[in-house]
């Protein structure tokens, strides 16, 4: 009895937590770089011709080109926490709402840029919900800047759908 309790425990220590890998993303390329700051990290590489896929159990393993680790879906950045903004429908094909949950609403302006940054539209709220009128943008990708007396409260990224 004892010799099959010492040969579960040694196989357990061996088979389970003896024997653990930490894998971390590593490429090997012929040329490549990345850019890293406080909000994102961008990596690329060029030169890797040839890769293979193993799949075993719940497990898939694709080796010989750069792997994304994470993508963000953020529509918001958001400088003001206590503000609670929101933006509907998004996307939208006309009449973006912009709603402001805040009873400091006065004297926030919304301001839409399109992807370059361009001013395309300036408002003053004197209501806690405003809609706007986005139905003579054509389709892509625009942001809504908040701002209160200059000071940058929240950026919206907005989709005008044709």
């Amino acid at each position: 009895m004892k010799k099959l309790v010492l040969i579960l425990l040694t196989s357990y220590f061996i088979n389970g937590s003896g024997f653990s890998q930490v894998v971390f993303p590593e490429v090997i390329s012929t040329f490549g770089g990345s850019v890293k700051n406080s909000m994102a990290e961008f990596t690329w590489t060029v030169g890797e011709p040839l890769y293979q896929t193993v799949s075993a159990d719940n497990s898939i393993l694709t080796q010989g080109f750069n792997q994304i680790t994470k993508i963000s879906t953020d529509t918001a950045i958001t400088l003001a926490p206590d503000v609670d903004i929101i933006a509907f429908p998004n996307p939208t094909s006309a009449t973006l709402q912009v709603k402001i949950q805040s009873e400091k609403f006065k004297g926030y302006q919304l301001e839409i840029l399109d992807a370059q940054g361009r001013s395309l539209s300036f408002t003053e709220l004197g209501s806690n919900q405003v809609p706007i009128d986005m139905s003579g943008f054509s389709g892509g990708l625009y942001f809504l800047k908040i701002t209160d007396k200059g000071k940058l409260i929240k950026v919206i990224k907005i989709q005008k759908i044709k």
